[in-house]
């Protein structure tokens, strides 16, 4: 690969030298490790995920849905978005009372991870999710 400089309408302006990239088809890791199927409302749940790659870029966790009419609060982790987790995972925790009491019943945890290469042109990316379901649905 290498790159020409051209501007618009004018000569030829040169090119850097030709450069080797080496290929990544892999794709990240996205786990969301499970200790349950059913959550009581109005706890915090804490489970642990696991989030990648050889070239890594940045995870995302969020809650589904999350609209006007069924507002739901956001997973959090002490684990920069920007960082690998460990190889057995990380904790992340949702209050499910604060600051929104959520309402019971299908909740979806969205797990996201991306690399930093390219993959059939566009950003690799995995995702993993959690289904939430409630007792009292």
């Amino acid at each position: 690969m290498r790159l020409e400089l051209i501007t618009f309408g004018e000569p030829f302006q040169g090119s850097t030298p030709w450069y080797r990239i080496q290929m990544d088809n892999t794709a990240p890791s996205a786990t969301i490790i499970v200790d349950g199927d059913e959550y009581t409302p109005g706890v915090t749940i804490t489970v642990e995920f696991v989030a990648r790659d050889l070239h890594f870029g940045h995870f995302g966790l969020s809650t589904l849905p999350n609209t006007i009419t069924t507002p739901s609060n956001q997973p959090s982790t002490a684990t920069p978005s920007n960082t690998e987790t460990s190889l057995s995972g990380d904790a992340w925790s949702l209050n499910t009372a604060s600051p929104i009491n959520m309402r019971p019943c299908g909740y979806v945890i969205h797990l996201e991870v991306y690399d930093n290469t390219i993959v059939n042109s566009v950003p690799g990316h995995t995702m993993g999710t959690l289904t939430m379901p409630a007792s009292a649905c």
